[in-house]
């Protein structure tokens, strides 16, 4: 089996608007190139009358129209993970309307649902005569997350023990197991420190492979055992967006020309419709290779999104970036990443310091 995963995906925002082309030949053909493909579709679909905890505090909310959601099945994605903390943005609402887009369009999702049977429920697929489990786990720690329960809607929760116990409960059902989860901090190359061990344990608990997400950056391939761990693919189509009060996704009405609008990279609380932009980082991504079988193993090409919102193979500075990468991969491997991890955080905190004096 050949499976190419990618990272996160909002096919909306200033794409919907534009309507303009979102992936090259080059990047559409090695999709097109593995017999599945995966990624994580990271946002809620406009409905109505929206409600919930993001809406009610004011938070930032990341939604697409539904039509937008056919740039994910144009891209031939088999598979999505749900599991992540912007499916319920719009409330249950707006998670539902997701699920029932991603049902119409016949893509197959893991990771959420209207209760705890249904977020837990992995996606299976059949191939040459071996069975292949999708599961999809996210960090529900966060004050506005849906957590499924027995009874009410949400996502499959992040939780060592539960996560553990899943994948050898289906290690015993299926023949491989692959694991999505939402996990780490936002804008980091770094996996966090609790992150890097349990990725290690759903491989030795019978996972094959690992495809992390919710960092918005790239962070290290790792080829160990019998599997492989990426602990974060970073953003592969998440077109920027408008943002207008208090810090929502906006659509405009009208046709209006994007070029007008002032731009910003936080997110600020706006009063006026204003296009948000990613930090520079944020724009690379990668498309995840992975050849599944008794000793899996994971490669990866690395994307760029430019300004008009189209994914291409990056083509500048990727000496730098594997580099960082494959010292990071040796760092993990070889036991001496939590010192490297401490350092770097001691060299942000110092750097951010003299910033702060400078000022």
């Amino acid at each position: 089996m050949k499976l190419i995963a990618v990272g996160d995906i909002m096919p909306g925002g200033v794409l919907s608007i534009t309507n303009t082309e979102y992936a090259t030949k080059e990047v559409r053909d090695y999709l097109s190139s593995g017999d599945l493909r995966i990624g994580n579709f990271e946002c809620a679909v406009e409905v109505p009358n929206p409600s919930g905890k993001k809406i009610m505090g004011g938070g930032n909310t990341i939604f697409i129209r539904e039509q937008d959601a056919k740039r994910v099945k144009d891209l031939g994605i088999d598979i999505v993970s749900i599991a992540n903390n912007h499916l319920f943005d719009l409330g249950p609402e707006g998670a539902f309307k997701a699920i029932e887009v991603l049902d119409c369009l016949g893509i197959k999702h893991c990771g959420a649902g209207r209760n705890l049977q249904e977020a837990r429920r992995p996606v299976v697929v059949k191939k040459d005569g071996c069975t292949y489990a999708f599961l999809a786990f996210t960090d529900t720690r966060w004050n506005y997350m849906y957590e499924a329960t027995d009874t009410e809607p949400g996502v499959n929760p992040l939780r060592e023990d539960y996560v553990i116990q899943e994948i050898k409960a289906a290690k015993q059902l299926y023949d491989y197991i692959i694991v999505i989860p939402h996990w780490g901090k936002e804008n980091t190359y770094f996996p966090t420190l609790e992150v890097e061990p349990l990725a290690k344990k759903m491989i030795h608990a019978g996972a094959c492979l690992v495809l992390g997400g919710h960092s918005h950056r790239i962070q290290p391939v790792i080829n160990i055992c019998h599997g492989s761990i990426i602990y974060s693919m970073g953003n592969f189509l998440f077109s920027n967006r408008i943002i207008n009060t208090p810090k929502f996704t906006w659509y405009p009405p009208e046709p209006i020309d994007v070029e007008t609008l002032p731009k910003t990279i936080g997110i600020p609380l706006v009063d006026t419709p204003t296009i948000k932009l990613w930090r520079p980082l944020a724009y690379i991504g990668m498309m995840v290779e992975s050849t599944i079988n008794r000793n899996t193993h994971s490669k990866y090409k690395l994307t760029y999104t430019d300004m008009n919102n189209c994914v291409d193979l990056l083509k500048e500075g990727v000496f730098c970036k594997r580099l960082i990468l494959g010292l990071l991969e040796f760092s993990i491997k070889f036991g001496i990443y939590k010192i490297v991890f401490i350092l770097c955080e001691y060299y942000k905190s110092a750097k951010a310091r003299i910033c702060s004096k400078k000022r």
